[in-house]
């Protein structure tokens, strides 16, 4: 985007903007931060971050796998400041607020329309889950910044920028992992729009060394011993296919509107028509979710749900009145807020798990009945 784009961007969105930065703030003031001496916490991945960062400029030795390999940030966040936490901080806020305004502007060039993205994203911001946990623990700068990049991308391959995919996809190896998922992502969106085999080419050519950058920090890095890839996969199975886990990371892991797609039937088949690759990375994030039993593992299926919420919502408000449109509006922020407390962290906290599990129940089911409710009497 050039200077003069960006400019107009800004004043088209001013006030979009301004409400998405207010909600990041709210949001964050509100999740507080983790207090890392508390013994409850000495098992959380945070503290392998925080190990490597103390090693800056050198790198840790003793650090288990995967998390050995995600060593640019921390590094960087001990490179900064003689105090790692401080920098930990500033890193994690200058990447939350990027990552929720590379959201919107993701949403808005995707076609859908600025107030109901601007919600969309304001739901996001205060998912319990997602950016909410990011902003309690800020060592956790590789899930952050590893959505960040994985957005960048999915922008860069629409303008086919194929040496800037290149680079961030190098850079994002280095980050974390997960940006690989990109990969069969880029493939299915250059087939899908014409058999596009010249720019299936390019993108080979470019992913090729973050393909080796990959091979080389697993064979040169030396890790504590620990379970390797595969062993964590099949160890995660049995869980992964728990009907509970299954639910939560679908459905409650995007709270409130994590049952929209019920509502939005025919947007959804439209959107896996004209989407695939979204529907795509969705689907590859859910199966990499093995690895982890918690609905936090979604974050990177993040922009692909964003995107059809927003498109979705977008088309049904088109055709109602404006005093319904408000209203759905401001029942989504609403319920996004409320529904943002949790049993684990916050300056507000819910007594226990269940009433953390109910509550996310509640407000997806009220947004699912009330929407629904709004649009037959709209209808007729």
């Amino acid at each position: 985007m050039t200077n003069s784009k960006f400019i107009l961007f800004i004043r088209a969105n001013l006030f979009q903007i301004t409400f998405i930065l207010l909600s990041a703030g709210l949001s964050i003031l509100l999740a507080g931060i983790i207090d890392i001496e508390n013994p409850d916490y000495s098992h959380m991945d945070f503290n392998k971050y925080r190990s490597m960062s103390l090693a800056s400029p050198g790198i840790s030795d003793n650090i288990i796998q995967p998390f050995a390999y995600r060593f640019l940030m921390p590094w960087l966040a001990g490179l900064f400041s003689s105090n790692v936490d401080t920098s930990f901080v500033w890193l994690n806020l200058i990447g939350l607020l990027a990552l929720v305004l590379l959201l919107y502007y993701y949403l808005i060039k995707e076609g859908a329309e600025k107030d109901v993205s601007a919600v969309i994203v304001i739901s996001f911001i205060f998912n319990r889950y997602f950016f909410k946990m990011l902003a309690w623990i800020p060592y956790q700068l590789a899930d952050s910044y590893s959505l960040l990049i994985i957005i960048f991308l999915l922008l860069l391959l629409k303008n086919k920028k194929w040496l800037l995919i290149s680079f961030l996809l190098m850079v994002g190896i280095a980050v974390k992992e997960t940006v690989l998922i990109i990969i069969p992502v880029a493939y299915l969106y250059c087939f899908q729009n014409g058999k596009d085999y010249k720019s299936i080419l390019h993108f080979t050519v470019a992913s090729f060394p973050a393909v080796i950058i990959f091979v080389l920090l697993r064979v040169s890095v030396h890790t504590a011993e620990s379970e390797s890839f595969f062993e964590q996969f099949i160890t995660g199975i049995p869980l992964f296919v728990s009907p509970e886990l299954i639910i939560k990371k679908l459905f409650l892991a995007f709270t409130p509107l994590g049952f929209v797609p019920f509502l939005f039937f025919t947007s959804l088949k439209d959107f896996t028509v004209k989407h695939a690759h979204l529907v795509l990375l969705f689907i590859l994030v859910f199966i990499s979710s093995v690895m982890g039993n918690f609905e936090r593992v979604m974050l990177p299926a993040a922009p692909a749900f964003c995107l059809f919420a927003s498109l979705a919502i977008s088309k049904e408000l088109n055709v109602v009145k404006s005093k319904t449109r408000t209203y759905i509006l401001l029942l989504i922020i609403l319920s996004s807020v409320l529904s943002s407390f949790y049993h684990l962290y916050g300056i507000i906290l819910l007594p226990n798990k269940d009433i953390s599990l109910i509550s996310a129940v509640v407000f997806n089911l009220a947004v699912l009945i009330v929407i629904k409710s709004r649009l037959i009497i709209e209808h007729g």
